[in-house]
């Protein structure tokens, strides 16, 4: 799932590289990259065929946007999706963290770094396990 942040380092990231408007590559429902799909992109110039006219228009609207306003739009809209937050799951999750940053700072865990995650995985899908 992408987050605030990481559709912010998007946006950033093409606004610096020049890039301007929308084209149909900058849309999420834009499957024509997917080269194994026998299907036609499902969007098209802005419109989905499931779309309600107001929605189609708002897209459209939200389509000549900046490419960052773009991106907190869609964050605020991914952000709608999800329910109220269930208190007993966040107290489970501050548990944990509270119980691996115990266990770091005793020593009984240590913290491996990106890179030598990154080469084992690597590893083991080469080996196919």
């Amino acid at each position: 799932m992408l987050t605030l942040p990481a559709l912010r380092r998007l946006a950033e990231g093409r606004e610096r590289s020049g890039s301007k408007g929308h084209s149909p590559r900058d849309s999420p429902f834009d499957t024509s990259r997917n080269l194994l799909s026998p299907s036609p992109p499902l969007c098209f110039r802005g419109t989905m065929p499931f779309m309600t006219r107001e929605a189609s228009d708002l897209l459209n609207k939200a389509l000549s946007l900046s490419i960052t306003e773009r991106a907190e739009l869609a964050a605020s809209l991914i952000d709608s999706l999800d329910g109220p937050e269930d208190e007993s799951v966040v107290a489970a999750w501050n548990q944990e963290i509270a119980r691996r940053i115990t266990e770091l700072d005793s020593g009984q865990a240590r913290a491996v770094p990106w890179e030598e995650v990154r080469r084992r995985i690597s590893a083991r899908l080469a080996h196919g396990r």
